[in-house]
């Protein structure tokens, strides 16, 4: 019809509108490079087409009147395309498995949920070969997926808009790598995190600790800014940030772990100027935009409602998807990614009894389990070895309880609302202390008599809406010394002493570091250190410090526990526990061998197992053998809309 569209272009749109969509073009991928060979080409084009046009002026103002045409027929000609080849593609589930030989660690505390990228070329998770988690890539048109280097130990991931880099967190670091190649690099501090967003921008949203708000950062690195700040105790975290497509707003969840269930647990709409923040709905779990809908959980089914991410305001009526979509009650949470180009991937099966309480020997044989599957945190032996303290994490606020290992039995040990976490025993066995209240606290707690917990430290009132980066309350209670006079703490990236004794209970800072342990006879404290190359080291100082340390671990070591006789040192690399001899009689610290003792498979973020005092036993918390979750890919998600 128009002499001068470049024959090549009209090939294009004709085959654009092919009546058999297999005639057609596949994807506008495709299009693209069409369109692109064509505009290198549209000068010599042009000038075949030349000779029918009678004048100079005739053909220069026809450039303008063409440019007009071409792109209009080329927005009918990919409406067109996107538009009827969403309308051909057939609802089609695929399940995913893991990598061979390992599995998949989507749930929980310290977990990598699946991703889809977002052109739905890539999936990115979490997986086990036994010696410790990390990331791994698949790309949909191939049946392997490889390991992203650099991402050990790395949990909830999320895409760039470009679908080129990856997000993750580590105990203590954001990072990103580029799924291409290279080293993954550090974007900033946090601890226990709670999600990210990457938006179109390049600002990432995310909640770097459990407790706090969400806060803002570059992803080039830099230092984060809050967006909200949690108001305790409404609120005890803001978590699961999600950028809106408008890269003005976002949504978060807000929880209150004291009250999971009232009304102040819920799904807000917020902008990035600070200017709105709102609550939208009640809900248990995050929320995702995604193809003009908002997805979230509905008791035990996934919902998808019409939704303008600009307004923040739902359009329609909600509809159910999906009755099997697995929810992670540890961290509120639905298991579910998608992609802009319809696809759909989530997460099924059971995240209960995916952990047990599991005794080995030195070699690494399994000898006996404790009670029933579940999920847990930290465990800590009596110090008669009787008992066991372990943080069970089978509901939204975690709870301390106590094994009886010659009865079987169990008791709840503490019944403050929130969170307790971190039981670290007194010498006598007397006593458990641990954080409480959202970590706002360090108390102690009897372990018989039913008489009250008694809280030994809180953080000034001013610092209960916790902000800024690199602080989110106590981090853990890591040691209590044999002579029951101090207790150990985490604050930020230091270690505490609190004094239980004496006229003068004032704090003072140890040293930085994390995971302090007393020795058996109080004169030394084994610690976490990060020196060099942003690796976790273990390390020995006296105690009070003086500033001399021996290292003894000479690579990644975390989870220090002393053999009750102060002669050997323990500790986990992330793949194995490994055993130092070591000597403190004298007047300095000496580090003898190391010998590897046996794998177990630890997240590595707590202290998850525990030595006999003769150090030929070992409690720790492992992966039950049953335990099994699967990946599912569903392809055009948003007709089955359509359909019901």
């Amino acid at each position: 019809i128009q002499p001068m569209t470049p024959p090549a272009f009209e090939r294009l749109v004709k085959i654009c509108l092919a009546k058999d969509p297999d005639e057609r073009w596949q994807t506008a991928h495709d299009v693209k490079l069409q369109l692109r060979e064509i505009a290198r080409d549209e000068p010599r084009s042009v000038t075949a087409a030349a000779p029918i046009i009678t004048s100079a002026p005739r053909r220069a103002s026809l450039f303008p009147w063409l440019a007009a045409t071409v792109l209009a027929l080329l927005a009918a000609a990919l409406f067109g395309l996107y538009f009827t080849a969403r309308k051909q593609l057939p609802v089609l589930r695929v399940s995913l498995a893991p990598p061979e030989r390992t599995r998949f660690n989507l749930s929980g505390d310290n977990s990598g949920p699946a991703a889809i990228s977002p052109d739905g070329h890539y999936v990115v998770f979490a997986a086990s070969a036994g010696n410790g988690a990390q990331l791994y890539l698949r790309s949909l048109d191939d049946l392997a997926a490889r390991p992203l280097p650099g991402t050990e130990g790395g949990m909830f991931p999320f895409w760039s808009p470009d679908s080129r880099s990856v997000a993750f967190f580590t105990p203590d670091k954001l990072k990103r790598v580029d799924i291409s190649g290279g080293s993954a690099v550090s974007i900033c501090d946090g601890s226990i995190p709670r999600g990210g967003s990457w938006g179109p921008d390049g600002t990432i949203l995310a909640a770097l600790y459990y407790n706090a708000g969400i806060f803002r950062v570059p992803a080039s690195g830099g230092t984060p800014t809050a967006l909200t700040k949690v108001d305790y105790p409404t609120f005890s975290s803001h978590r699961w940030p999600s950028a809106l497509p408008d890269g003005k707003h976002f949504l978060y969840l807000a929880v209150n772990h004291d009250a999971p269930t009232g009304p102040n647990t819920a799904i807000f709409f917020a902008s990035l100027d600070g200017k709105e923040n709102r609550r939208l709905f009640s809900s248990l779990s995050n929320a995702i935009y995604a193809d003009g809908h908002l997805l979230f959980m509905r008791e035990k089914s996934l919902m998808a409602q019409p939704f303008d991410p600009s307004a923040g305001k739902f359009t329609g009526e909600p509809r159910t998807l999906h009755e099997n979509v697995q929810y992670d009650t540890a961290v509120w949470r639905e298991n579910v990614s998608v992609s802009n180009n319809g696809l759909m991937l989530y997460a099924s099966g059971e995240i209960s009894g995916s952990e047990t309480l599991t005794w080995f020997d030195r070699t690494g044989k399994q000898i006996g389990t404790l009670g029933e599957a579940g999920a847990f945190q930290e465990v800590g032996l009596s110090p008669d070895n009787k008992r066991l303290a372990v943080t069970d994490m089978n509901s939204a606020a975690a709870t301390i309880w106590i094994y009886d290992l010659e009865s079987k039995q169990k008791t709840r040990l503490t019944f403050n609302s929130g969170v307790s976490r971190n039981p670290t025993w007194s010498p006598d066995g007397h006593e458990v202390a641990f954080t409480s209240h959202q970590q706002e606290s360090l108390s102690a707690q009897a372990t018989v008599g039913g008489t009250p917990e008694r809280i030994l430290l809180s953080l000034p009132s001013n610092t209960g809406t916790i902000a800024q980066p690199g602080y989110a309350g106590f981090g853990a209670v890591t040691g209590w010394s044999r002579d029951g006079k101090y207790l150990m703490y985490q604050l930020g990236l230091d270690l505490w002493v609190l004094p239980l004794t004496g006229e003068d209970r004032k704090p003072f800072k140890y040293t930085q570091g994390r995971e302090g342990v007393f020795s058996p006879d109080g004169r030394w404290v084994a610690y976490v250190y990060i020196e060099q190359g942003n690796v976790p080291q273990l390390f020995v100082a006296p105690f009070p410090w003086t500033g001399a340390k021996w290292q003894v671990s000479q690579g990644l070591g975390t989870q220090p526990r002393w053999r009750a006789d102060g002669r050997e040192l323990y500790y986990y690399d992330l793949s194995q526990i490994n055993a130092a001899d070591v000597n403190g009689a004298g007047t300095t610290f000496q580090v003898g061998g190391t010998k590897p003792l046996f794998h177990v498979e630890l997240t590595g973020l707590s202290l998850e197992y525990s030595a006999s005092n003769d150090g030929q036993r070992f409690l720790a918390i492992a992966p039950a053998e049953s335990s099994s979750q699967s990946l599912t890919l569903v392809q055009n998600w948003t007709s089955e809309l359509g359909a019901r």
